[in-house]
């Protein structure tokens, strides 16, 4: 094939070629991947910028309204950037898929824009959807355990923000060591306040590192004159231009309809973390209106999908952090600033490429701490074990990712010694495993509390969210009809499983055995034995096993009732223990309160804080 970009089209017998200096063939895949790299530098992050700036600035207006409210003066702004969990979810269960089902267009440019309209107009849906969580956001927050609320922003914090750049320090630990070290005496150390003065320790740690690589210590970067060329490149390409085009991204609308499997859990996701990050903002003191929070993360969503981008944008977990170190509304408008003019400037990617990523890794791994340290400290000690079920959904994404080669397109031939793990995580993993992070911690706190009615309901929750491949959605038909043969896997509400007419996205039996299901198009029967072990949509099993939750949980309602079962724990698994990072952001003692309060320690126990009411 014709590898560059610029070469020039021409039509051979009725076929796209492409010729550069005398040769002429088929695009290359290096230039789908200089055409998707173009669209990312040039329209995606321009659209970021205008949803950044959106949001930051109405939460400095949202920080300015509370401070006059209430007469205070150390309001910290809700931080607004992209969504994290719900972007990894866009990128791999809506672009992905988009990006393979594309692949037979024969110009690189027009694959990658066509890639990148439909991602953006799915993106607009989510953002609208997300406004609608208005009116359930705050019964769903009544009506959910505080460790399920924080169980997807807690397994996201510890897998994407703090696990995986630990693997990255363990790729390069000549480069990482420092920084490293620096996370724990720069914002773990002295009771969380850390030992160097605020607001350096992130930069010294960046600046440790992008040092490190461009003296060569790293062992799998390029030499030092590969990295300059790499910066030049980006320069010359993307310095002071963008290709950014407003309302045009939408022109893919239309197409919406095929990715709603998919577009629905991002949107309850990222209300859902709205209201997670509302919460916990609350207990540090900034009580925030979370129905306008959700309204400001939904439009700020949308207008970036206007402007150009394919990420969800919402409240991210940072409050804390921010908090510790004094920020104010100042700061959100800085920050919306910044990025709008790095991102629209076109100064962005080389800059991406002069930075350490293990670096920028590791300063994520203090943020993914600091969260799960958090969390773990605000919900009753009881729910522990429900917020490490929750984790282990999340874990298995980036661990079911892994299985398959990067040419795997369909999910297939996973390199795995284990057949049995392969396929129990396959059903984890669905959808980011978001959704069961929620969902499976609520039912595991209310078995744990004793609210054995709520706990059914939630398992009839959970029953149709698996009926309709919201949770558990593995399904294993590939999209242009052909049946997966044992051993094989696509994840179901990826494009590739949900757009064939005719087929089902709900789970049922057919066939005359429990394990063989209808779920294929028109006119075809897959070739399989009804008495495999595996079907042709997973989630159904999940389905009839909460199903099956529900009545069991429902039994042992009246011997509850009778006095047989102690009564249920109402609390919602919410602790009263002080935090160290609400201690942190205290200011110390004068010397006589400490003489007064310092020596007892037979109130609320031997170290100081409340005693944690066990049940």
């Amino acid at each position: 094939g014709v590898c560059p970009l610029t070469a020039e089209k021409v039509v051979v017998n009725g076929t796209l070629m492409f010729r550069h200096e005398g040769t002429i063939g088929s695009a290359c895949p290096g230039m789908y991947v200089q055409a998707w790299d173009d669209v990312v530098f040039g329209k995606i992050c321009p659209g970021i910028a205008f949803a950044l700036l959106f949001g930051n600035l109405w939460y400095a207006w949202m920080a300015a309204k509370l401070a006059g409210a209430e007469g205070r003066l150390d309001v910290t702004a809700l931080p607004y950037g992209v969504n994290t969990p719900a972007g990894f979810i866009a990128a791999f269960n809506i672009m992905l898929p988009i990006m393979f089902q594309r692949l037979s267009t024969p110009d690189p440019k027009e694959w990658a824009e066509g890639v990148w309209k439909v991602g953006c107009s799915v993106i607009f849906v989510s953002g609208l959807f997300e406004v609608g969580g208005i009116l359930i956001g705050n019964f769903l927050k009544r009506s959910t355990s505080r460790a399920a609320l924080y169980g997807p922003i807690t397994g996201v914090g510890f897998v994407w923000l703090a696990f995986i750049p630990i693997i990255g320090l363990n790729r390069e630990p000549l480069i990482g060591v420092i920084p490293f070290a620096l996370c724990f005496t720069g914002f773990f150390a002295n009771a969380g306040g850390g030992i160097y003065k605020s607001g350096v320790v992130s930069i010294l740690m960046l600046g440790v590192s992008t040092v490190l690589k461009w003296l060569n210590v790293g062992k799998f970067y390029e030499l030092r004159e590969g990295l300059a060329d790499v910066v030049e490149q980006r320069w010359d390409m993307y310095a002071g231009k963008n290709s950014m085009s407003a309302f045009t991204p939408l022109s893919a609308l239309g197409d919406v309809g095929d990715y709603v499997s998919v577009l629905v859990p991002v949107a309850i996701q990222s209300f859902v973390e709205t209201i997670e990050n509302v919460d916990a903002a609350a207990t540090l003191g900034d009580a925030y209106n979370v129905r306008e929070a959700m309204l400001a993360d939904g439009l700020g969503t949308c207008v970036g999908a206007i402007f150009g981008a394919t990420l969800p944008t919402t409240v991210y977990i940072g409050h804390v952090r921010h908090k510790r170190i004094g920020a104010r509304a100042g700061y959100s408008i800085l920050n919306g600033v910044i990025f709008f003019i790095l991102l629209m400037s076109g100064i962005f990617p080389t800059i991406f490429a002069i930075v350490d990523d293990v670096g920028v890794g590791l300063v994520l791994l203090v943020v993914g701490l600091i969260v799960v340290q958090f969390i773990f400290e605000k919900c009753n000690p009881r729910h522990y074990p429900a917020i490490c079920v929750g984790l282990m959904f999340i874990i298995a994404d980036p661990w079911f990712f892994d299985l398959f080669g990067p040419g795997s397109s369909d999910f297939s031939e996973p390199a795995t010694r284990s057949t049995d793990r392969y396929r129990g995580l396959g059903n984890m993993a669905a959808g980011g495993g978001i959704m069961c992070s929620l969902v499976v911690t609520q039912i595991v706190c209310d078995m744990i509390d004793l609210r054995f009615v709520r706990g059914a309901v939630w398992s009839v929750v959970a029953c149709l969210f698996s009926e309709f491949g919201l949770m558990h959605g593995n399904n294993p038909v590939k999209g242009e009809g052909d049946a997966v043969r044992a051993g094989q896997v696509v994840v179901s509400g990826s494009a590739e499983a949900a757009v064939v007419r005719g087929q089902l996205l709900t789970s049922y039996v057919d066939g005359g055995s429990y394990r063989q299901l209808a779920v294929y198009p028109e006119g075809f029967r897959p070739p399989v034995d009804v008495n495999q072990s595996w079907g042709l949509n997973e989630s159904w099993r999940w389905a009839a096993a909460y199903a099956v939750l529900a009545v069991f949980l429902l039994a042992h309602v009246p011997f509850q009732r009778m006095g047989m079962i102690p009564p249920p724990i109402m609390d919602n698994g919410y602790s009263s223990n002080t935090s160290t990072l609400e201690l942190a952001t205290k200011k110390p003692p004068k010397p006589e309160e400490s003489a007064v309060d310092g020596g007892d320690k037979t109130k609320d126990g031997a170290d100081g804080q409340a005693a944690v009411e066990m049940p």
